[in-house]
């Protein structure tokens, strides 16, 4: 944005406001922060659907600097009133436009249950999951269901965090679970690092069940947003505290990327929020 002051043109000082159902993109908020001339950002969490509704109520001038940080999953989703029940968007949100995406993190299925070699062998197993209301509980619905057909054959319990889902797998309340870490590339670039906090995994002997590109391809072919598939080669793993956890093969991983995403209106254009 352009002021002009004694026939000189003046950059005029933009704040954006990130919204996401998670604190994912604190690290854009940071870059711009920090290094942009111009940018100031801040960031808020909360839960899809439900922060688009809250943009779509907000005055027009706060709007044009509000930014939606959308799951891979919720943005056909949000364009046609869809989803599931628990995740469902009351309205179409036509005016919602696509910016960028970026990948955010990867997450993996694992158990500490030797006898638990590949997905057929999960049928009869309790598996740790997100809640329902979640774009997370989408693709893990997708995975059970559309790439390895057993959701009905397997007994899901819910966790509410990440590390209560790790703890049930260590007491033997569940089998396996899809919802205790994320796996981040690492700033150096040179491997992947998980969240932290996963020292009480030290010693255990973790087995990954590796998600195949047909499986991935089988739930791109019935959904209509689509999933990414990460490569975690072996020896990649950076878990601090934690080295059981690095995997002895390649393991393919779920990409869980998200879009930059903006509510138009009619004065608005992609002026209002380019960054350069």
């Amino acid at each position: 944005m352009q002021e002009h002051a004694n026939g000189h043109k003046r950059i005029k000082p933009v704040h954006l406001d990130f919204i996401s159902p998670g604190p994912i993109n604190l690290v854009t908020t940071k870059l711009l922060n920090k290094f942009h001339p111009w940018i100031t950002a801040t960031s808020r969490a909360i839960p899809a659907p439900e922060h688009l509704h809250k943009i779509h109520t907000l005055p027009p001038e706060l709007k044009k600097f509000t930014l939606p940080i959308m799951p891979n999953t919720d943005f056909m989703y949000a364009l046609q009133a869809g989803g599931p029940p628990e995740h469902k968007y009351e309205r179409e949100f036509r005016d919602l436009k696509f910016i960028a995406s970026k990948p955010v993190t990867s997450q993996g299925i694992f158990t500490l249950d030797q006898g638990i070699q590949n997905p057929e062998q999960l049928e009869g197993k309790r598996i740790g999951v997100v809640p329902k209301a979640s774009s997370h509980w989408i693709w893990t619905h997708a995975i059970l269901r559309d790439a390895w057909n057993i959701f009905d054959k397997v007994t899901l319990v819910t966790c509410p965090t990440p590390m209560h889902g790790i703890e049930k797998l260590i007491s033997g309340e569940m089998d396996a679970t899809m919802w205790g870490f994320f796996i981040y590339e690492t700033i150096e670039g040179n491997g992947f690092a998980t969240r932290p906090g996963l020292d009480i995994l030290e010693g255990k002997k973790i087995h990954w069940i590796s998600l195949s590109l047909e499986a991935v391809e089988k739930i791109n072919g019935v959904n209509a947003w689509k999933m990414g598939r990460l490569l975690m080669p072996k020896g990649s793993l950076r878990s601090e505290g934690v080295s059981t956890m690095d995997p002895p093969e390649d393991v393919g991983l779920v990409d869980f990327s998200v879009t930059l995403s903006k509510i138009f209106q009619a004065s608005c254009n992609m002026a209002c929020v380019q960054i350069q």
